[in-house]
This record gives structure tokens, sequence and C-alpha cells, in this order.
């Protein structure tokens, strides 16, 4: 879910009982590109964990 799925909204489902977090959806081509927006998304703190990241 781009730009739904960000640290806060993963924060508010930990903290209301998810047992498992995914990130946003990741460009793999901003990814191979070097893009700044899609190196941020990947930015993944400890409480996520476990945490699925989802590539198109």
């Amino acid at each position: 879910m781009e730009d739904i799925t960000d640290p806060s909204f993963r924060y508010l489902c930990k903290m209301n009982g998810a047992d498992f977090l995914y990130t946003e959806f990741i460009s793999s081509d901003g990814l191979i590109r070097d893009g700044q927006k899609s190196i941020r998304k990947l930015d993944i703190y400890d409480f996520e964990r476990p945490i699925g990241i989802q590539l198109y």
C-alpha cells in the first residue's frame, strides 16, 4: 500500500497487536536508479520486526 504503510502506520499496527508488518510498495526501478524516495522506504526500525518488504 504505497504511501499508506509508512513507519507511523506500522507503529500503530504493532501497538494494536499486529504480529507481522509490511513496508510500502517499493519500486525496484527506483532502487536500481538509487532513487532517494525508494531508499527511504527501506528504513526499518527494530519495533517493526518481523517485516515483509514489498517490491514491484
